[in-house]
C-alpha cells in the first residue's frame, strides 16, 4: 500500500514539473514576442518614417519574427525533443533493464516456486516422516529414549513408559542412570556417557536396567549420538532391545553346558575350564593347589537295590553339602557319576588339604535316609598336588584318580595322595586284574577249608570255605590282593559262583563220606549279596548236590549290611525263609550299632579277630568280647570266635561261653583231603554237625 502510494506521489510530481516547464517556455515566448514587437516597431519607425518603407519594412519584421520564432521554436523543440530522446534512449535502457531484470525476476520467481514447491513437498514429506517417526515411537516395541549431553532424558516412547513403569512426565530432564541404572555408581555411569559421545558412529551395549517395580530388565542398546547442522553434539538416541527372555534362555544354555542338571553343581566341563585357569594363574604365582577326587563307595549297590531314583536323591543330597562346604575360592564339581572333583586353592600345606578333605568325609560319613530305607555310605577320596604331581590338567586328575582306586582297593572310606609307590602299584594292580579273569578257565583257584568247632561240646561242627588263589609264576597271591580288585571289576560274581558250587559239591563228598551233613560256611560279598542271581545259585547248587539249607552258612559283612539296612534285611529274610543261615563276619571292626544289629534276621555273630588276639592282653578288648558274647545270646545269637591262636584264648572264650570258634590253634585251613585230619589234641575223633 504505501509503495503505491509513492508511485502515485511521483507521477504528480512529473506532472507539476511538465506543466511549470510549459508554462515558462509559453511565458519567455510571449515576453520576447511583445518585446519584438514594441522595440521593433519604433526602430522601424525610426528608420523608415515613410508609410510605404514602413509597410515594407513590417512585413519584412513579419518574416523575421517568423523565421526567430521558428528558429526559437526549433531550438526548444529540439532541446525538448533531445531531453525526450535522451529520456526515451535512458528509458529504453530502463527498460531493457528492467526487462533483463524481470527475466531474472521471472527465473527467480520459478525457482522460487520451485524452492517453494520443494519446501511443501519437503514439509509433506517432513510431515509424513514426522508421522512415521511418530507412529514407529509409539508402536515400536522397542525401548527410545532421547537425552542430552549430560545424560538427561529429553524424551521417551510408549514403550519405555510400559517397560520401565515410569511415565514420561516422571523422567524428564532427570540423569537416565539414577532412574534406570540406580545400582551403579554415579561416577561409572558418567564415563559410561563420555564413551558413548566419543563415539562417531552407533554402538551396540548390554547393560540392565531397573523398571519402578525394581525388577531387572535386560536390554540391548544401540546408542546413536546425534549432531547438528553446525557440527554440534547435541544428545544421543537411544533404542533399546528387551532382551531378558533371550538372557534367560542363555542362561539356561549355559546351566545346562556347565552345570549338572541334576546336582547343578557345575559339570567336567566347566570343571575342565576353571582347571586349566588355576593352572595358568598358579604357574604365574608360583603356587601350590590341590585336586581332590570324591568317589562314593557301593553306589552301583543304591541304584541296584532301592533304584535309581534312591541313587539320584542321594547324588543331590551329597552335591548339596559339598556346596555347603567348599566356598570360594576353591571349586566343587560332580565330574561323572558318583564321581565329585575339588580344588582347594586356599591351601598352604599338605596338613591344609587333610584338614580340608576330613572335615568333607566326616560329613558324608553318616546314616541316610531314603522312603524309610536308612543306610550308610563311604567316601573314598584320591588327592594329587599341583605342581608336585603334574603340571597340567589330564596328569592331576589322573594321578588323583589313580590314588583313589588305591584308597578302594586296601578298603575304602579313606583318602590318599598321589605317589610314585602308587603309579607302581596300579601297574601291577592291573596286570593283576587282568591275569585274574584267566584263573577260573585256567583252574588257578582252589578252595581251603579251615575247622569250626563247638566249643561246649567241644567238637567240629563245620568248616568255612577259605579261596586261595595259587598263580602260574608269582605263585600264592592273597585273597585280600585280588578280593577288592574282583570287586571293583565285577569279576567277584564269577569268583563268588565259583566258590559256592565248589564249596557246595566238596560238601556234598564230605556227607557222603561222613554219612552226616556238615556245616558249610561260605564268605560272601556285600556286591553279591544283594543280588537276585546270588540267590539262584544257592538254590541251584543246594539242589544239585543235595545238600540242606540249614548246613549253609553265609557270611557278610557289616559294610555290606550297613551300606543299605532296609534292603539287606529283606535279602536276608529271603535266605532264612529258604533256610540258609547267616553269620554277620567281623563284628566289631565296622559301625557295630545296636540300632541296626536288633533289625536283622540273623543267626551269628563272628567276633573279629583283632578282638580275640588281644584278650589275655587287653583288659579292655577282653571285657568287649564278653559283652559281644553276652549281647548276642540276649538277641538269641549265636557267637563264633574266629583267630584262636593260643590255648588261654580258647579257654577265656570258653569261661565266657562262647558258642563257636575257629583258628590255627584248632586247625589251619587245608585241603579237602586234609581235612580229616583234625588237630592233635582231637585225633581220631570227627565230629558232625548234628
Amino acid at each position: 500500500m504505501d509503495n503505491r502510494q509513492q508511485k502515485m506521489d511521483n507521477y504528480e510530481h512529473i506532472k507539476f514539473q511538465d506543466s511549470k516547464e510549459a508554462f515558462m517556455i509559453s511565458l519567455i515566448y510571449g515576453i520576447l514576442g511583445c518585446l519584438w514587437i514594441i522595440f521593433s516597431d519604433r526602430v522601424i519607425l525610426g528608420m523608415f518614417p515613410d508609410t510605404q518603407s514602413f509597410a515594407k519594412a513590417q512585413t519584412f519584421k513579419g518574416w523575421i519574427f517568423v523565421f526567430m520564432s521558428s528558429v526559437l521554436i526549433f531550438i526548444l523543440i529540439k532541446g525538448r525533443i533531445k531531453n525526450i530522446n535522451d529520456g526515451m534512449l535512458k528509458l529504453k535502457d530502463s527498460y531493457e533493464e528492467l526487462n533483463y531484470t524481470h527475466e531474472e525476476l521471472q527465473a527467480v520467481e520459478e525457482e522460487l516456486r520451485a524452492q517453494i514447491n520443494e519446501l511443501t513437498q519437503s514439509e509433506d514429506n517432513l510431515y509424513n516422516v514426522q508421522m512415521i517417526f511418530d507412529s514407529i515411537k509409539n508402536s515400536a516395541s522397542v525401548i527410545i529414549i532421547f537425552w542430552d549431553t549430560q545424560g538427561n532424558i529429553q524424551d521417551v516412547n510408549k514403550f519405555a513408559e510400559e517397560l520401565t513403569g515410569y511415565k514420561k512426565k516422571e523422567i524428564l530432564d532427570k540423569k537416565w542412570y539414577e532412574v534406570l541404572t540406580p545400582e551403579i555408581n554415579p561416577t561409572k555411569s558418567q564415563q559410561v556417557i563420555k564413551k558413548i559421545l566419543e563415539k562417531s558412529k552407533s554402538e551396540y551395549r548390554d547393560s540392565w536396567i531397573v523398571s519402578k517395580s525394581g525388577k531387572k530388565v535386560s536390554v540391548i542398546w544401540n546408542n546413536t549420538v546425534l549432531v547438528n547442522s553446525y557440527g554440534e553434539t547435541i544428545g544421543v538416541l537411544s533404542l533399546g532391545t528387551d532382551v531378558t527372555p533371550l538372557k534367560e534362555w542363555e542362561d539356561k544354555l549355559t546351566d545346562m553346558a556347565y552345570y549338572d542338571t541334576l546336582t547343578k553343581l557345575p559339570n567336567r566341563l566347566h570343571f575342565e575350564e576353571c582347571c586349566l585357569k588355576v593352572i595358568e594363574d598358579f604357574k604365574k604365582e608360583d603356587k601350590e593347589f590341590a585336586l581332590v577326587y570324591l568317589d562314593i563307595d557301593n553306589f552301583k549297590h543304591v541304584n541296584d537295590t532301592l533304584g535309581h531314583w534312591a541313587g539320584d536323591n542321594l547324588l543331590k543330597e551329597v552335591a548339596n553339602i559339598l556346596n555347603s562346604l567348599v566356598k570360594k575360592p576353591n571349586f566343587v564339581a560332580r565330574v561323572s557319576g558318583d564321581e565329585f572333583v575339588i580344588i582347594l586353592k586356599d591351601i598352604n600345606s599338605k596338613d591344609d588339604v587333610i584338614y580340608q578333605t576330613n572335615a568333607i568325609v566326616s560329613e558324608l560319613r553318616r546314616t541316610w535316609t531314603f522312603k524309610n530305607h536308612e543306610f550308610f555310605i563311604s567316601i573314598s577320596v584320591g588327592i594329587s598336588m599341583f605342581p608336585e604331581h603334574g603340571k597340567d590338567m589330564e596328569t592331576l586328575l589322573k594321578k588323583a584318580d589313580t590314588a583313589m582306586f588305591v584308597v578302594k582297593e586296601d578298603g575304602k572310606d579313606n583318602y590318599c595322595f598321589y605317589s610314585e609307590d602308587i603309579e607302581t602299584r596300579t601297574i601291577q594292580r592291573v596286570t593283576i586284574t587282568n591275569e585274574m579273569r584267566k584263573s577260573i578257565k585256567n583252574n588257578e583257584l582252589i578252595l581251603n577249608y579251615q575247622p569250626i568247632f563247638d566249643l561246649k561240646k567241644m567238637h567240629m561242627i563245620g568248616t568255612e570255605a577259605l579261596i586261595r588263589w595259587i598263580h602260574p609264576t608269582r605263585g600264592y597271591v592273597s585273597p585280600q590282593s585280588f578280593i577288592p580288585l574282583a570287586e571293583e571289576t565285577g569279576f567277584i560274581k564269577d569268583i563268588t559262583r565259583w566258590v559256592v558250587g565248589n564249596a557246595c559239591m566238596q560238601n556234598s563228598i564230605w556227607n557222603k563220606e561222613f554219612g552226616k551233613d556238615m556245616k558249610i560256611s561260605i564268605n560272601i560279598s556285600g556286591r553279591d549279596f544283594l543280588e537276585d542271581r546270588f540267590l539262584e545259585d544257592l538254590k541251584e547248587f543246594s539242589l544239585k548236590y543235595r545238600i540242606q539249607s540249614s548246613c549253609v552258612q553265609l557270611e557278610i559283612t557289616e559294610t555290606s549290611v550297613i551300606s543299605d539296612i532296609d534292603h539287606a534285611i529283606e535279602k536276608l529274610k529271603e535266605l532264612k525263609k529258604l533256610g540258609f543261615t547267616i553269620a554277620l563276619d567281623d563284628f566289631g571292626s565296622g559301625y557295630s550299632s545296636l540300632t541296626y544289629i536288633r533289625k536283622l534276621p540273623i543267626d551269628a555273630l563272628k567276633i573279629d579277630r583283632g578282638f580275640i588276639n588281644s584278650i589275655t592282653e587287653n583288659e579292655n578288648d577282653k571285657n568287649i568280647v564278653k559283652m559281644i558274647i553276652d549281647m548276642a545270646h540276649l538277641l538269641d545269637f549265636k557267637v563264633i570266635a574266629e583267630g584262636i591262636e593260643t590255648v588261654e584264648q580258647l579257654n577265656i572264650l570258653k569261661d565266657f561261653g562262647c558258642d563257636m570258634a575257629q583258628g590255627y590253634y584248632l586247625g589251619k585251613p587245608v585241603g579237602p583231603e586234609e581235612i580229616k585230619s583234625p588237630p592233635l589234641f582231637l585225633r581220631g575223633r570227627l565230629f558232625l554237625c548234628p
